[in-house]
């Protein structure tokens, strides 16, 4: 299960993000780095077991937005239960 928690309680912080992706420990990924996506920069892990290396949490420094995707499921066959939570 993919979980997100966010706070903005933290003193030192203005905001804190936590993030996991864990349904499938041994799913090659790469760090966090800068990438451009049409035309804008944003700093993302890369999924690179997909042939796009997309991502699953990006950060847009310019306008400090985010984007996150949590639970996507496609074509897996060996899934224990193949009904998420």
């Amino acid at each position: 299960m993919c979980i997100l928690l966010t706070t903005n309680a933290n003193k030192d912080y203005p905001f804190v993000l936590l993030s996991n992706r864990d349904e499938y420990f041994r799913r090659a990924t790469q760090q966090a780095s800068f990438h451009e996506y049409n035309h804008t920069k944003v700093l993302s892990p890369l999924d690179m077991a997909r042939k796009d290396h997309g991502t699953w949490l990006a950060l847009n420094p310019e306008n400090h937005k985010f984007s996150i995707l949590v639970n996507f499921r496609e074509g897996i066959k060996d899934v224990i239960n193949p009904v998420s939570r």
